[in-house]
């Protein structure tokens, strides 16, 4: 967008990037949050912008990043404090998942030996639902492996129990909606 000047506010964090212009849309400000892929940083399409911002309130003016925080600045909106009298809006970074692997060691399985699966967050998290895994074997069979418990605020482990038919060399995950929080 012409005249847009996103950049004019950046905050970086380990493994996510926000860039802000807090003139654009009849400055009531915007942010666009990247995150760092394989080396490389990536538009997410996730963007900040609530639709109660007002004209002039500039939200994105500036911001900060602290761990998996955001704090982004909108000196011209309106508060308790009164009209045009600025505020701060804070955002907690969703978590990612960064490591999906069996604690279980490589082997030969017989039918009904269990295989412990281990999924790690970026950050801590809190399950209030259910979850289940969902796995590809080399013969194109999936299984839905269902949470077996939660070790700490960062991982959840699954068990998988070996059936008939099954095979693989290498334990997969179907793909990045294979893990299913109700």
């Amino acid at each position: 967008v012409e005249g847009a000047r996103y950049g004019a506010s950046v905050a970086l964090g380990h493994d996510f990037a926000v860039i802000s212009s807090s003139v654009i849309n009849s400055q009531r400000g915007r942010a666009i949050i990247f995150r760092r892929v394989d080396g490389r940083w990536k538009n997410t399409n996730e963007y900040t912008q609530l639709s109660s911002f007002h004209d002039n309130d500039r939200f994105g003016f500036s911001m900060a990043v602290s761990n998996d925080i955001l704090v982004a600045g909108a000196p011209g909106a309106s508060s308790v404090a009164g009209d045009e009298s600025g505020s701060a809006f804070f955002y907690l970074k969703q978590p990612t998942i960064t490591e999906v692997n069996s604690i279980t060691e490589d082997g030969t399985y017989k039918v009904s030996d269990k295989i412990l699966i281990k999924v790690v967050f970026s950050q801590p998290i809190i399950l209030t639902g259910s979850a289940k895994l969902n796995m590809l074997l080399d013969n194109d069979i999936t299984h839905d492996l269902l949470l077996k418990n939660v070790t700490d605020d960062r991982e959840l482990n699954f068990e998988y129990v070996v059936a008939a038919g099954d095979f693989s060399d290498d334990l997969e995950y179907t793909n990045e909606d294979a893990l299913e929080i109700t």
